[in-house]
């Protein structure tokens, strides 16, 4: 998918559904080789030390061949769909796309057989650029202030309260000067950070804000639940119909 088929809007957003009966399922896993290499130095020998780390994970992928009702096949891939599939059975597919996007992804799954099905929110999220608000900008600008004066303010509030309790020939030496920036640094960033969220929840609640609005991937996770759910009542009815 290419970068012109992001959705910006929740209007630019189409959710659809194909639903059939499973004709075949292939599953595969791959591992993937993750190394960090993390390098130290001693600067009083010169000596350099070299960490090397490697990690795996593994996932599953299962490739769907389904037919619809009318007789169209297709088919859908999904990686760690956390359940299993058979031939024969009931399958709705979920897909999220712009509106100018002929080949939206797949972002969901439900296998009507067994009743499991499970919705992606990260393959919806990918497809997503959420707007800038004015509330992020002002959160943006506001938190790098309160988190740059945040350590400064504390440093000196501690230096002004330890100064007056030491004596005039006594000097702080090196371990409590490096106490004292590492915890202005932590409780004036954090500080910081809390302030922002306190002084945007404040405006916001007194209107000198506007409240902020459902992100689009959210109202997009609504409609494609909603959409679940219409399969789900859909396949009911005709499992009803067939059966009669």
């Amino acid at each position: 998918m290419t970068g012109s088929s992001k959705i910006g809007s929740i209007e630019d957003a189409r959710v659809t559904v194909r639903t059939g009966t499973l004709l075949d399922a292939q599953t595969s896993h791959r591992t993937h080789i993750n190394t960090q290499t993390r390098t130290r130095g001693d600067v009083a020998t010169g000596h350099v030390q070299t960490d090397t780390s490697v990690s795996s994970s593994s996932s599953e992928q299962i490739r769907l061949f389904i037919q619809e009702d009318g007789g169209r096949e297709f088919e859908a891939i999904a990686t760690n769909a956390g359940f299993g599939f058979r031939p024969g059975q009931r399958v709705s597919v979920f897909y999220v796309g712009a509106q100018r996007n002929d080949n939206p992804d797949p972002v969901g799954l439900i296998n009507h057989s067994t009743g499991s099905w499970r919705v992606f929110e990260s393959d919806v999220k990918r497809q997503v650029v959420e707007p800038i608000t004015v509330v992020d900008v002002l959160r943006l600008v506001l938190g790098l202030i309160l988190i740059v004066v945040g350590p400064v303010l504390v440093w000196n509030i501690w230096s002004g309260v330890a100064d007056g309790m030491r004596a005039d020939w006594q000097e702080a030496n090196l371990g409590e000067l490096f106490f004292k920036a590492m915890t202005a640094l932590v409780v004036g960033v954090f500080g910081g950070m809390f302030a922002t969220s306190l002084l945007l929840a404040v405006g916001v609640n007194l209107g000198l804000l506007p409240r902020p609005k459902p992100s689009i991937t959210s109202q997009i996770m609504d409609q494609v639940q909603q959409a679940k759910a219409e399969a789900v009542e859909a396949e009911g009815r005709r499992a009803t119909s067939v059966s009669s």
